[in-house]
């Protein structure tokens, strides 16, 4: 049996780049006026916000509202890491009315 039936047999799983590439296809920063984001390096959950930290910085994202403030703060203090977003609101209510129609 060929390697692709043994692959299709047992259940192709997505590789994580190829889960990221797809996700990054998806951002859009438009209504984003800016973002913060906040961790220590020391903890052990930050994976997850470095990851997207460095999604966000990237150029076809960055494109997409090259007016974004993109800020980061480095803490020592232990806590779970997190990231919070400044949304402009005449954006937000042009969105909202295209979801009304």
């Amino acid at each position: 049996m060929c390697r692709m039936w043994e692959a299709i047999r047992a259940g192709v799983k997505w590789n994580l780049n190829t889960r990221l590439a797809n996700a990054t296809r998806a951002v859009d920063l438009k209504p984003v006026k800016s973002i913060k984001f906040s961790l220590d390096p020391f903890h052990h959950d930050n994976y997850g916000i470095r990851t997207v930290w460095f999604l966000i910085r990237r150029q076809k994202i960055l494109s997409t509202n090259p007016d974004v403030n993109i800020e980061s703060e480095i803490r020592y203090d232990r806590e779970a890491p997190y990231f919070t977003t400044e949304l402009s609101m005449t954006k937000i209510k042009k969105i909202a009315k295209k979801i009304e129609a």
